[in-house]
């Protein structure tokens, strides 16, 4: 085991001086689509990325696949957020020091999570690439300012659309990201599975109380948890992705928000 060890640090350092002699791109392998879709921005062309957690699927609940191992052993860099149930199993598949952890806490689709996400990636990606750094650097500020951009526009479009303060139950992990929009989050619920009939009781209760006008899902925890509850409310509900590249053309942050976003609009203007 020592042995395996040893010679899988000697084959990633190796790769990592090749990519440098050679300018070959960064094999950057990334948990997640969030941190794919960073490095993807921040990294361009210097980069090569593979993502091990489809963007659709529960990050919690994942199982790693024999094709993720062999993409984790040839990965120059592994990115990680910290909380990954298959995070053993990445480290025990590549040499020491190769997984770094992005442990930034809040929801990646509110901006200014994302900019410190970025800055982070990009702290990483120029000590990966040292002579490279420049480059990232003006990348980093690009994303940053789209990321202002990106602001501003989600919340005009919010407003717009009379959904500012408007109250809704929703799926606890998008709880952060309706809330940056303005949003009133009345009450949150977990996975599909956790919606116990006392549960939803408890809920549709809070909802007439605080008469909710919507129920907002979470693709990777159940599409379809709060449609027993909406149904109760008879009122609209909406299933946003958490992830980038969970929904069709959404692979970037920006579109994923603005994807979100009409999806919300969408259902809320279905309740006439």
């Amino acid at each position: 085991m020592r042995t395996r060890g040893i010679s899988r640090t000697l084959l990633g350092l190796f790769a990592a001086v090749c990519c440098l002699a050679w300018g070959e791109p960064l094999r950057v392998v990334a948990t997640t689509s969030h941190l794919a879709a960073l490095v993807r921005a921040i990294g361009g062309t210097d980069v090569s990325v593979t993502t091990i957690i489809p963007a659709g699927m529960c990050p919690g609940h994942f199982d790693m696949r024999p094709a993720d191992r062999y993409s984790v052993e040839k990965g120059s860099l592994i990115l990680a957020h910290g909380w990954e149930t298959v995070l053993p199993g990445i480290e025990s598949s590549t040499r020491q020091g190769a997984v770094r952890r992005v442990s930034v806490e809040g929801n990646w689709l509110v901006p200014s999570v994302q900019k410190e996400a970025g800055r982070s990636v990009a702290f990483l990606l120029s000590e990966a690439l040292p002579r490279r750094a420049s480059f990232f650097s003006a990348n980093l500020q690009r994303h940053l300012a789209e990321m202002d951009r990106l602001e501003k526009d989600a919340l005009t479009r919010i407003e717009t659309a009379g959904l500012k303060g408007v109250p809704v139950i929703c799926q606890d992990m998008v709880a952060p990201f309706l809330s940056f929009l303005g949003m009133k989050v009345a009450a949150t619920y977990g996975r599909e599975e956790e919606l116990t009939p006392s549960a939803l009781a408890a809920l549709v209760k809070t909802g007439r109380q605080a008469n909710v006008r919507l129920i907002v899902d979470n693709l990777q925890a159940g599409p379809k948890a709060g449609v027993s509850l909406a149904r109760e409310l008879g009122i609209p509900r909406a299933t946003v992705s958490n992830f980038p590249g969970g929904m069709p053309r959404t692979d970037s942050v920006a579109a994923c928000v603005h994807d979100n976003i009409s999806r919300l609009i969408s259902a809320y203007a279905s309740r006439h």
